[in-house]
């Protein structure tokens, strides 16, 4: 049976996620960040005859994260995502391999989820990373353009800026002499448990440096708190070799369905 649940529900959702807490940690960074009684916020469970919760969807907006322990009715989820005009669908990729039969897509990227809690293999010597400043939109924009890794017109300046200014977005970057950027990487949701890493990437001009690193070792060291966990996802064996050196480990295959 699933059904909507509600803020009174919190407890019971929270003990599901906290089982494979590192699998889940999109679902729980987007729920410390945005808070249960977001207007925007609509979850989704599943449960057995045993009325044990065993399935969970999260919709944000046009946004959905899924989750299972078990087998779950991968028919009636996909429904409620189709119903909803869904944007994106992320969750482990063996999870979405089940609704693909049932749900309309454009796109499929498959990567890897992984998180690290601790800053001892993190690099040292950091003083040539800079921090995100107001104005700061325009250069990201631009470094991104040369990064083909990236999806096109991902950043809107403006909206960057404005998300600099107010810290939704927290970012640290390299400069050249001529005060481009050459290497960034961003902390999308920072919350006081919880942090996701977006946007790590360097010019094709300035890689084999160890930039990138020391660009994710500065915004760790920055946001850190005893037993944070941060998270990202990766595609490429060189990103695996360096998110490794820093202490990040694998979690799961991780999947992006885009319509």
């Amino acid at each position: 049976m699933i059904k909507c649940l509600d803020y009174s529900y919190k407890d019971l959702i929270l003990n599901f996620l906290n089982k494979e807490k590192e699998k889940n940690l999109y679902i729980l960074t987007n729920l410390e960040f945005h808070g249960f009684n977001a207007p925007y916020l609509r979850i989704y469970g599943e449960f057995d005859q045993f009325n044990k919760i065993i399935a969970a969807l999260f919709q944000f907006n046009n946004f959905f994260i899924i989750y299972s322990s078990n087998n779950f009715s991968t028919k009636e989820f996909s429904d409620i995502i189709n119903a909803n005009n869904y944007t994106h669908i992320c969750g482990e990729s063996s999870i979405l391999e089940k609704l693909k039969p049932f749900i309309k897509f454009k796109t499929i990227e498959k990567s890897t989820l992984c998180v690290i809690n601790n800053i001892k293999s993190l690099k040292t010597n950091l003083n040539i990373i800079q921090e995100f400043q107001f104005g700061d939109g325009e250069k990201v924009v631009n470094l991104s353009n040369h990064i083909e890794e990236f999806p096109k017109n991902i950043y809107n300046s403006n909206k960057l800026d404005l998300d600099i200014l107010t810290e939704r977005v927290k970012g640290y970057c390299v400069l050249d002499k001529n005060k481009d950027m050459i290497c960034m990487a961003q902390l999308l949701l920072n919350t006081p448990s919880y942090g996701i890493i977006v946007g790590v990437g360097t010019h094709p001009d300035f890689r084999l440096n160890g930039y990138a690193s020391k660009c994710v070792s500065k915004l760790i060291k920055s946001n850190y708190t005893e037993g944070k966990l941060f998270g990202l996802t990766y595609t490429s064996n060189n990103a695996k070799k360096m998110y490794h050196s820093l202490g990040f480990k694998d979690i799961c295959s991780w999947s992006f369905i885009s319509y």
